[in-house]
């Protein structure tokens, strides 16, 4: 118990402040975020016996996370229906 409050004290302002800052910050923090995620899911892959590329998950979809969220418009349009499987 002891742990997961320490983590949630490093981790809440980390994830909370780039929501406050907003502008470039948003995306940046989505994306950092992203890498998190995508090298949790490839360990958790690999331990299941499945192959996975860590190096590729934890590079690729930062960037695709943070192109996608810095392309998107405030005034969302029909032409950015592509956006939300990307996300």
């Amino acid at each position: 118990m002891r742990t997961r409050l320490i983590s949630a004290a490093v981790l809440v302002p980390v994830v909370v402040v780039p929501f406050v800052i907003g502008d470039i910050w948003l995306p940046l923090g989505i994306a950092a975020l992203s890498a998190f995620v995508a090298y949790e899911v490839a360990q958790l892959l690999r331990r299941a016996g499945l192959p996975a590329a860590t190096w590729l998950a934890v590079t690729w979809t930062p960037l695709a996370v943070f192109f996608i969220g810095t392309s998107v418009e405030p005034s969302f349009e029909l032409r950015h229906i592509g956006v939300a499987p990307g996300v």
